[in-house]
Formats: structure tokens, sequence, C-alpha cells
């Protein structure tokens, strides 16, 4: 083999491998790029709010605010209703985000950080969602927490004492709370129970029940305690 066919051939490799390198460097660029506006895209899916936000409803006079920081990914005001997709506050005892649908009319809301946990009693797993918020001025709100009114139980405490339905509060089929009245806190409170199996017993179809109704009760309890310390507090 002569000396210039020789420099023919490692010139030859050395082109075939600079062509392998530059295709292998354009497909690392090329990843490298969508894979960074993957990430920014779902950055940026999350909006942060602060406790200072307000999301104001200038056509009904009112106002909601949040008492802690927090994240959603859309926030939108539609005929006079602010609707939160994946709602979420920092300080909440939650493991999932909210759907929260709400709106008020002459007055102003701070909604607390809100409890949404899954919940063990006895073989069964319930869904607890409680919500509450204090309001400023005298007027009515609006709310959906997103919930499928038919799969659970919903209790509302208005400033502090549990409410019968059309006692200061109305509910629609598709889950939409009604709040009327003049008050300064209220709570929402529902739990979703789960389906009941086909093979039970009368106390295994029944527990939940029972024993919700006892944990209500208890609550009751309490309730009636702190307005009866709040009277004598005030009668001295």
């Amino acid at each position: 083999m002569t000396k210039s066919l020789f420099l023919t051939k490692i010139q030859k490799e050395l082109q075939r491998r600079k062509s392998i390198v530059a295709v292998a460097g354009t497909i690392f660029l090329v990843t490298r790029l969508f894979f960074c506006f993957f990430v920014s895209v779902s950055a940026q899916s999350e909006v942060v709010f602060t406790s200072e936000d307000i999301f104001e409803i200038p056509s009904k006079n009112s106002s909601i605010r949040f008492a802690s920081n927090g994240t959603y990914e859309v926030a939108r005001l539609e005929y006079s209703v602010w609707s939160f997709q994946n709602l979420y506050m920092f300080d909440s005892r939650a493991t999932e985000k909210l759907n929260l649908t709400i709106s008020a009319t002459d007055c102003d809301l701070t909604i607390d950080p809100y409890v949404s946990t899954p919940y063990t009693y006895g073989v069964a797993l319930l869904k607890w969602i409680i919500l509450r918020y204090s309001i400023s001025g005298q007027g009515t709100q609006v709310i959906n927490l997103g919930f499928d009114p038919n799969k659970g139980q919903l209790d509302i405490i208005l400033d502090d004492q549990f409410a019968a339905r059309n006692q200061g509060w109305t509910k629609t089929d598709d889950g939409t709370i009604i709040i009327t009245g003049t008050y300064s806190r209220v709570t929402l409170w529902y739990i979703e129970y789960p389906e009941k199996p086909q093979d039970s017993s009368f106390l295994d179809e029944h527990y939940l029940v029972i024993g919700s109704a006892g944990f209500l009760a208890i609550i009751v309890l309490l309730s009636v305690a702190l307005k009866h310390r709040k009277k004598g507090t005030g009668d001295q």
C-alpha cells in the first residue's frame, strides 16, 4: 500500500468519525432544547399567589383573597364567578388540590388553608374536605368545592354552629352552596362515603353512618360548650 493511499484512508475515516460526532452532537442539542422547553412549560403551568393578592369581583362589589400563599393552574373570572383549577394553599393539610368556584356579593372573603385528606375508618377510606372562610360585610356567597353531592354528606357551620339546610344556606343539585344571611365565619365540611360492599352485615353497612354521627355529636357538643363559654365571658 502506497503512502498516499494510506493517507487517503485515514482522511476518509476521520471525516466519517467527524460526521458521527456532528450527528450525535445535533441529537444531543435538540434533546436538551426539547427537555428545557418541556420543563419550562411544566413549571409555568402553576401560578404562585400570595396572601396579599386580591381577586376582585367588581360587578358584585366583592373580593376574594387567601389567608396563605399557594398555587393554582388557572384562575378565571367569568360571569362574576372566580374559578380556580388545581388550587393548593401551602399551609393546608391536604393531599390533593381543589377545583374551587366561588363568588360573593357585597362582601369580602378571606379563605383559610383547607383540609383535604383521606381518612381511614374501619375498612373504609373516607375523603374529607373542610374549607373555612371569614366574611367582611353583609352579603351572600356562592361556592362549589368540586365534589359529587350524591356521594357523601355536607355539613355547614355558620359562626361555630351547625346549620340545617334552608337555615342560612341552600344547595343545588350540582353541589353549589349558597350562603345567605349575616355571618362572620363559614365552614364547609364534606365527607365522601365509599361504595357499600356487596356482602356485608348490618354493622358493616351502618358503621360509617354511626361513626360519623358520633363524631358530629362530639363536634356539636364542643360548639355548644364554646358558645356557653363565650356567653359566660361576656356576662362577666
